[in-house]
C-alpha cells in the first residue's frame, strides 16, 4: 500500500476537508472504494486530479462523484462530467490534518 500526499485546493469538499488543508490517500490493493470514501482521482476529461466523495455506484460499476459543499455550484463533479471507472480512482482518504 502506498501513500499519497496530496493538498485540498477550494470549497468544494468544505465543511469535511478546507482549503489548503493537507491529506493522505492510500492506494486500493486492500479493498475496493466504496460507496462514501472520499478519494483522489483523475478528471475523466481534463488534465488535473480531484477530491470527492463517492455518492453510489451505478448499475454499470462506474463511480458517482459528489462534492460535500452543499452549494452545488462549487463542485465540478459528476454532476458536470459524469460517473467515472474505476480506473481513474488512485486512491481512498485515510488521513487530514
Amino acid at each position: 500500500m502506498a501513500q499519497i500526499r496530496a493538498v485540498i485546493v477550494g470549497e468544494s469538499m468544505s465543511p469535511t476537508l478546507a482549503d489548503g488543508q493537507k491529506v493522505f490517500f492510500s492506494t486500493f490493493e486492500e479493498r475496493s472504494p466504496l460507496p462514501n470514501d472520499i478519494v483522489l482521482f483523475s478528471h475523466p476529461y481534463k488534465r488535473m486530479k480531484l477530491v470527492k466523495r463517492i455518492s453510489h455506484i451505478t448499475d454499470e460499476g462506474k463511480y458517482f462523484m459528489v462534492g460535500d459543499n452543499p452549494d452545488l455550484m462549487s463542485s465540478e463533479d459528476s454532476h458536470n462530467f459524469g460517473p467515472i471507472a474505476k480506473e481513474k480512482i488512485i486512491g481512498i482518504l485515510i488521513k487530514h490534518k
